[in-house]
């Protein structure tokens, strides 16, 4: 599969998302419902990193994935970034922002991994997750 997670520390804050080459938008489904399943288990605020720069074209139906991701994402969740989006994705990412989506109000982003962790640590501190 061309999507692996992962958690990116022991105290499962946060979860990585690392997207290679080519994916579907079943792949990225199976991704949401894996991190939604892996944030439920735990009772904190999960924040997730979405590594999109090795990935493949985005599939014309990314809109989906975010009304999917809508549906099913886990109460817990907290800051979501994208790192290294091409500029089709950037523009769903857009789409969703001004549509109000709750998936979308806490998302951001960025052309770096570090940017993404700095994010992170100056928005997520005090995070509430309550939706």
């Amino acid at each position: 599969m061309p999507i692996k997670i992962a958690w990116d520390d022991p105290a499962h804050t946060i979860l990585l998302e690392i997207v290679s080459g080519v994916y579907t938008m079943q792949d990225y489904q199976v991704m949401i419902d894996e991190a939604a399943r892996r944030l439920r288990l735990e009772d904190h605020v999960v924040h997730i990193i979405s590594d999109f720069r090795n990935a493949g074209p985005t599939p014309s139906d990314a809109l989906n994935g975010a009304l999917y991701a809508e549906k099913h994402m886990a109460p817990n969740q907290g800051i979501v970034v994208f790192v290294g989006v091409n500029g089709l994705l950037q523009a769903f990412i857009n789409v969703t922002q001004k549509a109000g989506l709750r998936t979308a109000r806490h998302l951001y982003s960025t052309p770096t991994i570090e940017a993404a962790y700095q994010i992170i640590a100056d928005k997520g501190a005090d995070f509430d997750a309550g939706y």
